[in-house]
């Protein structure tokens, strides 16, 4: 339910002097899109392949037990969200407990917020419960419930799994660049929050290369991180996401 429905297109505006393309990750699934749904795929296949190994061989489960996913995000976001839409269709996994902190008044997106509430999830926590919130996301780091399978998703799908995902995204972009699709890029331009996409586009760019793919071979090929969230703005500020990747 999280798999991308084939490779996502482009669009490709231009004008006379400059030609740019847009990957259309908005259109990775018809349930919901967005480049979070690559990372949402592989942590959901993650979070089967470990409930699988809690389970007798006879396919039972070994006595009883406490299972969520907890899926922290601010007020609309994305990650919350692809973890309930996806997460639903698959049988395996247990309910989506949705942890939200709160959104920069640039940020605000009633509308994830809104969808995410429209589906059947375990209570949503949010800012206005502070201890609440804390005793949740304590107790799934420290429980002592052999039996308790707790996953948690971290913001903006920012994990091993999450951006192994994205990597799949940058090798998908290579594809479609040796297939003649469109012209190999001098540049790249991503928006940057929690870094997990940023963070596979560069192995995946590193990879395609040591594939020997001329995708990204370009001289002139550069990343460009723009950060759209204060704190990573900040961060610019000071020195980190500024360096160009080459």
């Amino acid at each position: 339910p999280a798999a991308a429905e084939g490779d996502t297109p482009h669009s490709s505006p231009s004008t006379s002097s400059v030609s740019f393309y847009v990957k259309r990750e908005d259109l990775s699934s018809p349930r919901y899109g967005g480049s979070i749904v690559r990372s949402m795929q592989f942590q959901l296949a993650v979070l089967e392949a470990k409930m699988e190994a809690k389970m007798d061989a006879n396919g039972t489960d070994s006595g009883k037990r406490s299972e969520e996913i907890i899926a922290i995000g601010t007020g609309g976001s994305a990650t919350v969200l692809a973890a309930v839409v996806h997460a639903e269709g698959i049988t395996a996994l247990p309910p989506v407990t949705p942890l939200y902190t709160k959104d920069t008044p640039n940020l605000d997106n009633t509308l994830n917020m809104l969808s995410t509430l429209s589906f059947p999830t375990n209570p949503v926590t949010t800012w206005a419960q502070p201890l609440r919130f804390l005793r949740i996301l304590l107790s799934s780091l420290i429980s002592r419930n052999k039996n308790a399978l707790t996953f948690v998703l971290p913001l903006g799908g920012n994990s091993p799994a999450g951006v192994l995902g994205q990597v799949s995204g940058m090798l998908e972009l290579a594809d479609q660049i040796r297939a003649g699709d469109i012209p190999v890029l001098d540049a790249i331009y991503v928006p940057v929050a929690s870094s997990c996409t940023l963070s596979g586009m560069i192995i995946g760019v590193a990879l395609a290369r040591s594939f020997g793919l001329r995708a990204f071979s370009s001289p002139k090929f550069r990343l460009h991180g723009v950060p759209v969230h204060r704190g990573v703005s900040l961060l610019s500020r000071v020195g980190v996401y500024t360096a160009r990747v080459s």
